[in-house]
């Protein structure tokens, strides 16, 4: 009884958030926004920019694979890298890890006992592409949560929802932000 209470609660709420027409419209640019910088990733034109390998996958490998936050050169400020291989070594490497044993899970099985090969040999080698896109998406990431940044300060300075919603709205077309 209980239970059925409390999910009819949070369905009167989620559809609460619907009535509002300004609340629908800003979900809508935020999921378009998203969606257009997340299929920016590939943008078709060029596979790499310029940019990437020293701002952030070439430095946040450097460091990892030599086991130091002491970068040789510094092209950007040093905090990009270092978020990289939080990344890296958290979610990106487990993931890649994840993925060999479910496509050769015999391969993993049969050298139990030298996993650092494994490692050098299928994961390090394949993914130096992988791992720039690696920096791609975490700038996807950033430029959500800029959007919902741009809504809460505008909202805040100009004391209207709609010009919040104009302000993301401008944010998510800027092609420069889409496509960095």
């Amino acid at each position: 009884m209980i239970k059925e209470k409390k999910n009819k609660n949070i369905i009167k709420v989620f559809l609460g958030v619907f009535k509002d027409k300004l609340t629908c419209c800003l979900i809508i640019v935020l999921i378009f926004g998203f969606l257009l910088r997340f299929l920016g990733v590939y943008p078709g034109y060029s596979p790499y920019h310029p940019d990437e390998g020293k701002a952030g996958y070439t430095s946040a490998w450097f460091m990892f694979t030599n086991k130091t936050l002491d970068l040789p050169r510094y092209h950007y400020p040093a905090l990009i890298p270092l978020i990289e291989l939080v990344f890296l070594v958290l979610i990106f490497i487990p993931i890649l890890w994840v993925k060999l044993f479910l496509t050769s899970p015999d391969l993993i099985l049969s050298h139990l006992n030298n996993l650092p090969d494994i490692f050098q040999n299928y994961i390090a080698l394949r993914s130096d592409v992988l791992i720039m896109f690696l920096s791609r998406y975490l700038m996807v990431i950033f430029s959500f949560l800029t959007m919902i940044f741009v809504y809460f300060v505008s909202k805040t300075l100009f004391s209207s929802r709609l010009i919040g919603l104009l302000s993301v709205l401008a944010l998510e077309l800027n092609l420069r932000d889409v496509t960095s």
